[in-house]
């Protein structure tokens, strides 16, 4: 054998032992220092969490991946309040928690049951600098310096009295300047009687201070941050009656200067079981009719725009067994002074003086029912199955109003529409087109004197 291959045989050798030799030592100072740690928290307990103990199992650490792992950890306190953690491995540095995974966790008050947690995962922590007691004392300050890639956790049950929380997954994400995004699987909720479930339920984004702070106001100008959320398979439970819906969804929500501009939202079949003992007119009709339950599509959207001036909103709503609503208007003078008034009002009643000194104004607006089962029905009992007779007696009560308002002329489409949809028609549509941006001032004059025809112009149809 030749001298070279000898010396690198014997090379290897000496590498291989000199290697074994560092990871020992790595692996040896890694207990050390996690023996350390753990000495540490337990004396931090002792000295500042009154009546709490800290106890563990085993543990072990991994000096190349920085990695600490502790098994059968309990924080226990002489009240009968305890959390407890089966296994728990935390890897990072001085700058950032790269895992935190915990399985198992348990946590009671006064002996009973208060959360259990399958398991809990931490990716990406930044380690906070500042003393940890002192933001414990300040939730907002600690909010606001929060830094998170995500937080996961499983199986979760959060009970207390008779309320209660599950999930089967709770992820939030991108935790930064006091906001994250949300998604939620399997989510179970109940409070005195009342339950509400979703199979999921998504936020892209949310801001958690006005929510910590339970700020109506921001809540109201939409300052919560959200562009888009999504619920699935919903069913709400409680006194007042059921509802089922298979999603509700919002969309291109936009803000301007902390208010909302403009929302898409549509539900796709939700259906509406209320309490009908509760209301003897509701419960008369749903019994004349048959109906038991509302079955509800809906689209809607609408759209501020300070650039146009203007105020946009479509409404379309497909109710089964009781006909489809489309609405949709136009309102100008949205102009910044009228934003602003609006916005200062937000979280008020906006006194109707101050409304109608803004320029806002009517461009146009319309409104068509198309009917399935209800009109029929309804107007089929209330003219004793005359309705030639009760299209007569209404067309002419609105001919009579007319002629008293001095509006006459104005209301003739109106009353022979009306006359025509009861007498069989399935379909009602009513039109307003402003010949100019007619504003709220104007029309009430207008009303009075017998002249809103001069600025409006009424068209509607029955068939």
């Amino acid at each position: 054998m030749s001298k070279t291959i000898r010396y690198g045989i014997g090379g290897l050798i000496v590498a291989s032992a000199m290697g074994a030799a560092g990871f020992w030592y790595i692996q040896h100072k890694a207990q050390i220092f996690a023996g350390g740690m753990l000495t540490k928290a337990e004396a931090y307990v002792e000295q500042n969490m009154d009546g709490f103990s800290l106890s563990y199992g085993d543990y072990s650490a991994n000096g190349f991946t920085r990695a600490l792992t502790v098994s059968d950890i309990r924080l226990t306190s002489d009240e009968g309040h305890s959390i407890t953690i089966d296994q728990i491995t935390v890897a990072g540095d001085d700058e950032v928690i790269d895992v935190i995974d915990a399985a198992q966790i348990s946590v009671t008050g006064n002996g009973q049951s208060l959360a259990t947690i399958g398991g809990l995962e931490i990716r990406q922590a930044a380690i906070l600098k500042n003393d940890v007691r002192a933001l414990a004392s300040d939730p907002m300050r600690l909010v606001q310096m929060l830094v998170v890639d995500r937080i996961t956790l499983k199986n979760t049950a959060l009970a207390q009295d008779r309320e209660s929380l599950r999930f089967s997954k709770l992820e939030l994400t991108n935790i930064k300047d006091a906001s994250m995004g949300i998604a939620v699987e399997n989510l179970e909720a109940e409070s005195f009687g009342d339950a509400v479930s979703a199979s999921a339920f998504t936020v892209d984004r949310i801001d958690i201070l006005p929510l910590m702070l339970w700020d109506e106001e921001a809540m109201i100008r939409n300052q919560l941050g959200i562009s888009a959320f999504e619920i699935k398979n919903l069913k709400v439970k409680s006194a007042s009656g059921n509802i089922n819906a298979k999603s509700i969804a919002i969309s291109d929500m936009t803000r301007d200067r902390g208010m909302l501009t403009s929302i898409n939202i549509a539900i796709d079949d939700m259906i509406s079981t209320p309490d009908l003992m509760a209301n003897p007119e509701i419960k008369a009709i749903m019994m004349t009719t048959g109906i038991e339950e509302f079955a509800v599509d809906l689209l809607m959207n609408y759209e501020v725009s300070l650039e146009k001036e203007t105020v946009s909103m479509n409404y379309d709503m497909d109710v089964a067994d009781l006909g489809k609503l489309d609405i949709s208007g136009l309102i100008t003078g949205m102009d910044k002074r009228t934003y602003e008034m609006i916005l200062a009002n937000a979280s008020g009643d906006m006194p109707q003086t101050a409304l109608a000194e803004t320029p806002l104004a009517l461009d146009h607006f319309e409104l068509i029912y198309t009917d399935d089962k209800l009109a029929d029905i309804m107007l089929d009992a209330y003219s004793g199955g005359n309705r030639e007779a009760l299209a007569e007696n209404i067309s002419r009560a609105i001919l009579f109003y007319g002629m008293l308002s001095q509006q006459l002329d104005f209301v003739q489409p109106l009353a022979a529409a009306t006359s025509d949809f009861i007498r069989g028609g399935n379909r009602f549509a009513i039109a307003l087109k402003a010949k100019a941006p007619l504003d709220q001032g104007t029309a009430f004059e207008a009303m009075r004197d017998g002249t809103i025809s001069n600025f409006v112009t009424l068209t509607a149809s029955g068939s």
